[in-house]
């Protein structure tokens, strides 16, 4: 089992409709034992059934999760590969996330990944699988830089360029944000899950 302070926080965002969702409660530490999980036990592994919202630390040095229940997290959805991907800690207190060669790819924070391609995750970001399950990390031990995306529900916001991913899916070069848009979308993301107020809004629309 890892460390208190190394362990990294996972939180369930999103889950597509009619696609059940599975963990080994050994695996992982759960932050609020009501919140987003259930005691319905739904495989002979003793994986029990996760709602979105659910959140909780890994325990574990090799982290698996795909449509089989020999993962530690199972999704089940014919869009998911049997070992989809792997998040690893390292040597160095960090953490990677591995694309297992999935079927329907893999999305870090809205850039998608090539097969089989391994990525240092930052302090904080989002995991897209096949576009039907998304997940939240953050890892406290990271060096904390200023991240160059954002994503919130799928909707990932470049910020050097101005471009926008939808799922992990890049918008096309022509419909790249302008300025008053990008200032737009991203005054709403800073201040999610909170409302903006109405003056902040005109201000950011029309100076």
């Amino acid at each position: 089992m890892l460390a208190a302070k190394d362990r990294l926080e996972l939180c369930v965002t999103y889950i597509a409709k009619g696609i059940t969702l599975g963990m080994k409660p050994s695996s992982v530490e759960f932050l609020d034992r009501q919140r987003g999980r259930a005691d319905e036990v739904i495989s002979v592994e003793g994986h029990i059934k996760l709602e979105t919202g659910a959140s909780f630390y890994v325990n574990k040095e090799e982290f698996g999760i795909g449509r089989s229940v020999n993962n530690d997290l199972f999704v089940d959805s014919p869009k998911i590969s049997r070992s989809h991907v792997e998040i690893i800690a390292c040597p160095d207190q960090s953490y990677e996330l591995c694309d297992l060669s999935s079927a329907n790819g893999t999305s870090l924070s809205g850039r998608r990944l090539e097969k089989n391609e391994t990525c240092k995750l930052s302090n904080t970001g989002e995991i897209q699988l096949a576009g039907v399950f998304h997940i939240k990390f953050s890892d406290f031990g990271a060096t904390d830089v200023a991240p160059e995306t954002k994503t919130i529900y799928g909707i990932t916001l470049s910020h050097p360029d101005r471009r926008i991913w939808m799922q992990g899916a890049v918008v096309s070069e022509e419909m790249r944000l302008s300025n008053s848009e990008y200032q737009f979308l991203k005054l709403l993301m800073d201040h999610y899950p909170e409302p903006v107020a109405h003056r902040d809004l005109a201000f950011t629309i029309w100076g």
